[in-house]
């Protein structure tokens, strides 16, 4: 409880970003043809549960295959939050990792996951932002600017994920580490007005149900080139592509 008053009572000023939800091309066929991002098991949580990223494009795609497949490259839908259907949970890092204890030698010892659990609501997310990271664009680049001699002594939650932000030598995790992770346990309607772009490889055009479903829900394409590579290679492109959104917007 002193953790998440503690944040609500700030203040915040900042944009609402973007949501994103990453898949590769045989999810993006599924959502396709559902019209929705369903719910899938979640067995951290044990139950039915669809995950998006607050304002960057954090998850990965575990295939490391060398190959053009553009069906097995990531797509990302990039979601205004009020779309989702029913907000169930929101956390300040990835809670997959968090379980498989990788953050063990940055989180206070003692401290379960449930006590970094954020107030369910968008407001709460945007007062954390501001308070740890500033601004929209320091917290897409992962900067904090907020240290750990800023923070009450006992505030042990908030030590926690400003040394986990600050360590640069996390190498088993990735820059999910300081991304919000939201949870939904209800589908999104993709036929909403809420998906504004999707970030996909660009022969995925080609395919009359790609651009059927851009044309008619007016959602911007924002293609990437695929070579011979691998999928998971493609992580910093995405990014880019997703900031540069993020700034055309005035969002960072």
């Amino acid at each position: 409880m002193r953790y998440r008053e503690h944040i609500d009572g700030q203040q915040s000023t900042l944009n609402l970003i973007p949501l994103m939800h990453t898949c590769d091309g045989i999810g993006f066929r599924g959502i396709i043809d559902s019209k929705q991002i369903a719910t899938t098991h979640c067995s951290v949580f044990n139950e039915n549960l669809a995950y998006y990223f607050y304002g960057r494009p954090a998850y990965r795609l575990k295939r490391e295959d060398c190959t053009g497949m553009i069906q097995l490259f990531p797509v990302c839908f990039i979601i205004e939050p009020a779309g989702i259907s029913s907000f169930k949970r929101a956390y300040p890092f990835d809670t997959g990792a968090f379980d498989a204890a990788l953050y063990q030698q940055h989180v206070v010892s003692k401290l379960e996951m449930s006590q970094f659990e954020f107030k369910p609501n968008f407001d709460f997310i945007k007062k954390f932002v501001e308070y740890i990271y500033t601004n929209n664009s320091n917290y897409y680049k992962g900067k904090a600017t907020l240290s750990s001699d800023d923070l009450p002594p006992l505030a042990a939650e908030l030590q926690s994920i400003v040394h986990i932000i600050n360590n640069k030598g996390l190498a088993q995790v990735d820059d999910r580490c300081t991304t919000i992770e939201v949870q939904s346990d209800g589908p999104l309607d993709i036929t909403n007005g809420s998906v504004k772009a999707i970030i996909m490889p660009s022969e995925m055009l080609g395919d009359e149900s790609v651009t059927q479903l851009l044309i008619d829900y007016n959602i911007d394409p924002i293609t990437y080139e695929v070579y011979r590579s691998s999928p998971s290679s493609t992580t910093s492109v995405i990014l880019n592509k997703a900031s540069e959104y993020l700034s055309d917007t005035g969002v960072i």
